[in-house]
């Protein structure tokens, strides 16, 4: 079987990879473990896919500290509503509930939500902190996320491993790796282009896999739109913003959500071969997702059924279903892209780093699935 290029992995009959535009890309399954990859161990910039790490270490404060999703405990900086690039339209003084913040970071990919999270988690620890250890670096549990979403195997219902925030992961003062040889190395929490700030397609990859594992941020990345009322710690004003998701896929097939109502699909979506989607994602509250990749489309919850428990994802045209997604462009990044999906038993958590266009993202990662599944990965 044809591979690309002599760094390239590929598994079964097919080759995978052909006529793929994006200069690094990677394929890792529900557990972690790469099916496929072309320059995969290459640290590159990733742009906003770096908000997945920035996700799953939000999820795990909150877990730390028992905050409820409806605890506001997010304050948007003036230096944060000022950063460039992508925006949430924050303002200085905001307030976001830990739900609101996940929306505003990975739906319009708010750099000042990212910057929000940051800071707000830091000043958390140091004023609420109880464990013997020192407050641990946000871009150090950045890099453990990243550490510990590695693949485990394929066997069973097995998920990544909760993140460890007692240890410390060697941290610099403005950048914080994994143990070297190091695939990921942070500098910030949004994702701009900066010196040292590099992550390799396989550790996007097995980020979003994580992600998607994980109740609170996979309901944010399978969010087609999400209206919620922000309130600020300056005066009584608040404002009621809506937050569209950047990846096109999931603003077409996502769900739709407010702080009112559970997230429900954006449209009826109905496709030969596949099932309904469920009507609310996460909606049982704390329950994490198991990721598993057994179960058949005949195994779908019912309709108000916890969705919890085995989230699969909203119908898309063709046989796959999708699980959720995450965009990136930075001019050192490219164009970058992060989707997970499910044809049948099998999940497919696909990133593409360098894309040629904005649209050749979606083309490179809708060919690397195709290719996959004839290739008998998924």
């Amino acid at each position: 079987m044809s591979t690309r290029g002599a760094r390239s992995r590929s598994l079964g009959a097919t080759s995978t990879g052909k006529g793929v535009s994006a200069a690094a890309w990677a394929i890792v399954d529900q557990c972690g473990t790469v099916l496929a990859h072309s320059n995969g161990h290459d640290p590159r910039h990733p742009a906003s896919l770096t908000k997945l790490a920035t996700g799953l270490v939000l999820m795990n404060v909150i877990q730390n500290y028992n905050f409820g999703a409806i605890e506001a405990f997010v304050e948007v900086t003036t230096a944060a509503s000022a950063l460039r690039g992508t925006s949430a339209s924050l303002i200085a003084g905001d307030r976001l509930t830990p739900t609101q913040a996940l929306h505003a970071l990975l739906l319009p990919s708010g750099n000042d939500a990212a910057a929000s999270i940051q800071s707000s988690c830091v000043t958390l620890e140091c004023t609420h902190g109880s464990s013997p250890h020192p407050p641990r670096p946000f871009l150090g549990r950045m890099a453990a996320a990243a550490c510990q979403a590695r693949g485990r195997g394929r066997g069973g219902r097995r998920r990544p491993a909760a993140l460890d925030t007692k240890h410390p992961t060697p941290a610099h003062s403005h950048t914080a790796c994994c143990s070297a040889p190091s695939t990921h190395c942070f500098a910030n929490a949004h994702g701009l282009d900066a010196a040292g700030h590099r992550m390799s397609p396989i550790a996007a990859a097995r980020l979003g896999a994580a992600a998607l594992q994980h109740c609170g941020t996979a309901q944010a990345m399978c969010t087609a739109e999400y209206t919620t009322t922000v309130h600020s710690c300056i005066g009584a004003d608040s404002r009621v913003l809506t937050w569209r998701n950047t990846h096109e896929w999931v603003a077409k097939y996502g769900l739709m959500g407010s702080d009112k109502t559970a997230s429900k699909p954006a449209k009826d979506q109905t496709c030969d071969g596949m099932c309904e989607p469920s009507t609310s994602i996460g909606s049982s509250g704390g329950s994490s997702l198991c990721g598993s990749n057994s179960g058949s489309c005949a195994e779908e919850h019912e309709e108000g059924g916890d969705p919890g428990e085995a989230w699969r994802g909203v119908p898309m045209a063709g046989q796959w279903r999708l699980l959720g997604g995450k965009t990136g462009f930075t001019r050192g990044a490219g164009y970058c892209l992060f989707t997970g999906l499910q044809a049948k038993q099998w999940q497919l958590h696909i990133a593409v780093l360098g894309s040629r266009s904005k649209g050749a993202r979606y083309t490179d990662t809708l060919r690397l699935a195709r290719q996959a599944q004839l290739a008998g990965l998924a």
